[in-house]
């Protein structure tokens, strides 16, 4: 779980102790996000590091530099905490912690938690958080819907959003934001444009005014 190595001690390749894991650099670009760099130091401003470090505790990590074109995300800043739509489940939640899986010395995104144990965990209730078992939503099933992550997401093709059938878009669309779902249909194609956006339009119940006059003005005398 990210939570459980956020604050722990970094050393180089030699031993040379320096600082503190604050955040993890993921690279988007692929099926599966890898991490590509760790952050290392000042809370407020952590400096990325690329080459070999060892997180005290978790073992050795090989960062490797970014490719041309590709893009990055970190997963404390812009993952943690933020909502997210579940494609799966079919609804938007928020992002409790991100679990990350280890083959040999690449470090990859598996998925978030969003049940309880994630926050027991972060608040320090371990023993607690221990007993419950973690509500874990693959990475594939999922559109981050606030910061950087919706942006990014939209304009890289193998992102989850981009495999999504026309039911999920629809409740994407939907369940977002004004602005949100405008940029999702925005990275649609234009025949498909149209046919999401009537269909929200469809599905969508017509909102009250939030005037409470409104009645009033436009009631019989």
């Amino acid at each position: 779980m990210l939570s459980e190595i956020v604050g722990r001690r970094v050393s180089d390749a030699d031993g040379q102790p320096l600082g503190r894991l604050r955040d993890l650099g993921i690279s988007v670009g692929g099926v599966v996000p890898r991490v590509t760099c760790v952050f290392v130091g000042d809370r407020r401003a952590p400096a990325p590091v690329r080459n070999e470090v060892c997180v005290d505790e978790f073992g050795v990590l090989r960062p490797q530099a970014l490719g041309v074109g590709a893009e990055e995300l970190r997963l404390a800043r812009d993952v943690l905490d933020r909502q997210v739509y579940d494609a799966g489940g079919r609804r938007l939640t928020r992002v409790g912690d991100v679990v990350l899986d280890r083959q040999g010395a690449t470090v990859s995104v598996a998925g978030i938690d969003t049940g309880a144990a994630a926050i027991f965990r972060r608040i320090g209730l371990r023993s607690l958080a221990a007993r419950r078992m973690p509500l874990v939503v693959p990475w594939s099933d999922l559109h981050l819907l606030s910061g950087p992550g919706h942006e990014l997401q939209l304009r890289i093709p193998v992102s989850a959003v981009h495999r999504l059938d026309n039911t999920q878009l629809v409740e994407l669309v939907r369940r977002s934001a004004v602005g949100q779902g405008e940029a999702v249909l925005a990275a649609l194609g234009e025949d498909r444009r149209a046919e999401i956006g009537d269909a929200v339009a469809q599905a969508t119940p017509r909102r009250r005014s939030s005037d409470p006059l409104a009645a009033r003005k436009h009631a019989p005398a």
